[in-house]
């Protein structure tokens, strides 16, 4: 359950990021080409300097589990962050696509990262959790998350995603009534 709750407070910090960031790109409403030129900077300034967290991040996720020990936490926690900030930049200028693969990226990331703090613990049972709990706070939608971020992990772990989406289906049936 603790693991269950930071990623809870993980995507709650994502879902007021998203609000500020909401807030902060409303000028120019009526001058879409400024807010896209924004975007293209943004854009290009990650593809100079952090390709890896261009498109999804689909490309770079199969890296994760082999090299997630290499860096310390302090630095992929800036990396999941700067991903969910890219993302919010790039969706706030007009720059529109998915966000669920970004976000289930940076969850798992995220998962990865806190895995390092929990190293008593199955790195991939912690993961799982940890990115269950984090993108179906933000996605909303406990069963299909669960099942797409279930995708990424080993079968013998789709049980532990799918208590932790149980766990936030019925907190959604009882509290969001």
């Amino acid at each position: 359950m603790p693991l269950v709750l930071i990623g809870l407070l993980a995507g709650k910090a994502y879902l007021l990021l998203k609000k500020q960031m909401k807030k902060i790109f409303n000028f120019w409403q009526n001058s879409p080409i400024k807010k896209a030129l924004i975007g293209s900077l943004a854009i290009s300034l990650i593809g100079i300097f952090l390709p890896s967290l261009l498109f999804s991040g689909q490309t770079s996720l199969g890296q994760v589990p082999d090299k997630y020990l290499h860096y310390s936490m302090f630095f992929l926690l800036v990396v999941v962050l700067l991903k969910l900030v890219f993302l919010e930049v790039c969706l706030q200028t007009g720059w529109v696509g998915g966000d669920i693969f970004p976000i289930v990226f940076a969850s798992i990331l995220f998962g990865f990262t806190l895995s390092q703090a929990f190293s008593s613990f199955d790195i991939l049972f912690v993961t799982s959790v940890l990115a269950s709990s984090m993108a179906i706070t933000i996605i909303d939608s406990p069963i299909g998350v669960a099942l797409f971020i279930a995708l990424f992990f080993p079968v013998n772990i789709f049980p532990i995603i799918l208590l932790v989406a149980l766990c936030f289906f019925i907190k959604k049936r009882l509290i969001n009534k």
